[in-house]
């Protein structure tokens, strides 16, 4: 995993608040679009697939979006990761999960074994209310199960096996600490707090409310892959923290560990 990225030069630092704002709001039409392109795709008559093939699901359907190996590779890569240092995919939390939650829908149905962690949870966060709903329906068509009504602790919900995906509109920083209390594991998107400021505050704030032993996965950047994603400096964050590489391939994110004390 380990791979020396190219280093920005200081005549390249004020250009990177900048790209990673355009490199968000890009993100963010761009994962709006496929959302509702295969929702949409779950609605539609026999008639309009291939008749050889009948009706696309989401899943299927999701074939066709042009990151969806690298989600795959990312979220395999971080559940591969969180295993290795004896974390327990039972309750998990996602920050920033946006209207395309495939990390979130992925770890929860690939990588969460239901007779290790019965009764486990994947609570997806965003402060976009829309991109939080839009979201919802695109994991419940997904899985082919209904979305059920709002309860104290998230706005919607669907059933998944023993399981729940759940989807609360929050921001990081005004999240309950009895809900970080409960996750064993809290996953912060990389476009969540876009600047190193921000995101020391809210990694600061989501330890200061966890519980002694679980992680805080949060994704980070280096080298020049800090012009599309903000950058989290481990020395920042007084816990213990593992500074953890990212596969070459991937147009992602790298990652940083820290454990809850």
């Amino acid at each position: 995993l380990g791979h020396s990225f190219p280093t920005r030069r200081s005549s390249d630092l004020a250009l990177g608040p900048d790209l990673v704002r355009l490199c968000s709001d890009a993100e963010g039409r761009l994962e709006a679009h496929w959302s509702q392109r295969l929702v949409d795709s779950a609605a539609l008559p026999l008639r309009s697939w291939f008749p050889i093939y009948g009706r696309k699901s989401p899943l299927v359907a999701l074939d066709a979006f042009p990151y969806l190996q690298n989600y795959r590779a990312l979220v395999r890569l971080e559940a591969g990761l969180l295993q290795a240092v004896g974390a327990a995919l039972q309750h998990v939390i996602f920050i920033g999960s946006g209207p395309l939650p495939l990390s979130s829908l992925l770890i929860g149905r690939d990588h969460i074994e239901p007779s290790a962690a019965p009764g486990w949870s994947v609570t997806s966060v965003d402060s976009d209310v829309a991109a939080l709903e839009a979201g919802a329906n695109l994991v419940a068509a997904a899985l082919s199960s209904p979305l059920l009504p709002a309860t104290k602790t998230s706005s919607l919900s669907c059933r998944h096996r023993s399981g729940t995906f759940a989807f609360l509109p929050d921001s990081a920083l005004s999240l309950s600490p009895t809900l970080l209390a409960k996750a064993s594991v809290v996953c912060l998107a990389a476009l969540v707090g876009l600047t190193i400021e921000s995101k020391v505050d809210i990694a600061m704030y989501l330890i200061s409310h966890m519980k002694p032993g679980p992680f805080l996965l949060a994704r980070s950047a280096d080298g020049l892959r800090s012009f599309a994603y903000p950058v989290v400096p481990h020395d920042a964050i007084v816990t213990r923290a593992r500074e953890l590489g990212t596969p070459v391939e991937l147009v992602s994110p790298s990652h940083l560990l820290i454990e809850a004390y």
